[in-house]
């Protein structure tokens, strides 16, 4: 009589011999392959629940937010020292500009943000002879954030050209014969304590960053 241990509940791996040498065949890996598949599939289905997505969203945000505050003062940062650059580059420029052409060049901060050159005097009215006052340079201004603050130049009040209607302090000359009226100017930004200290040497007309 064939037996099939199957249906008897009997675990085995192999074919093998049930008695008076009939043969009878057990079955267990069938049984066990099917509750792995349906563990598996009981596995899959599960997915996250709505507060491990939550949490992920809220830390997401966090790292994110955190991101962007570190890359915006990076941005402000590197803005300042771009004004300073610039601003030290449009004074020396100036300076080498009245030398090679023997002429007065003025440079006028008219607002905390923008500046511009002149020929002769950074006054608009300003005539001697055939000479006048002409702006040579505009659209000057500052990047990102920053700004000009504590300008304190000592604007001549007598010579070949004078004057500055922005402030009594906040225009520079430069002279062809290599001086200039000295004084300085800083740059800073909202929210930061670092500044970036602009010198116009009197004597020499030499510009330069402390």
């Amino acid at each position: 009589m064939r037996r099939d241990f199957q249906t008897e509940g009997r675990p085995s791996a192999v074919r093998g011999q049930c008695g008076s040498g009939r043969t009878c065949v057990w079955r267990p890996f069938t049984i066990q392959l099917r509750a792995l598949t349906r563990a598996s599939a009981a596995s899959d289905d599960a997915g996250f629940t709505l507060i491990e997505l939550l949490v992920t969203m809220v830390i997401a945000g966090i790292l994110m937010a955190i991101g962007d505050m570190a890359l915006r003062s990076y941005t402000n940062a590197q803005s300042e020292r771009a004004t300073a650059a610039h601003v030290v580059s449009s004074l020396r420029d100036t300076a080498e500009q009245a030398q090679s052409e023997g002429r007065t060049y003025c440079v006028s901060f008219d607002s905390s943000t923008t500046w511009s050159v002149w020929r002769y005097s950074c006054d608009p009215s300003w005539v001697s002879g055939t000479m006048h006052a002409t702006r040579v340079g505009t659209g000057l201004k500052t990047d990102g954030n920053s700004y000009l603050a504590v300008i304190a130049f000592s604007t001549p009040d007598v010579g070949l050209a004078t004057g500055c209607p922005a402030g009594p302090n906040a225009c520079v000359y430069f002279y062809p014969r290599g001086v200039a009226s000295g004084g300085a100017l800083d740059v800073e930004r909202a929210a930061s304590s670092k500044a970036y200290v602009v010198n116009v040497g009197g004597l020499t007309s030499r510009v330069y960053q402390s």
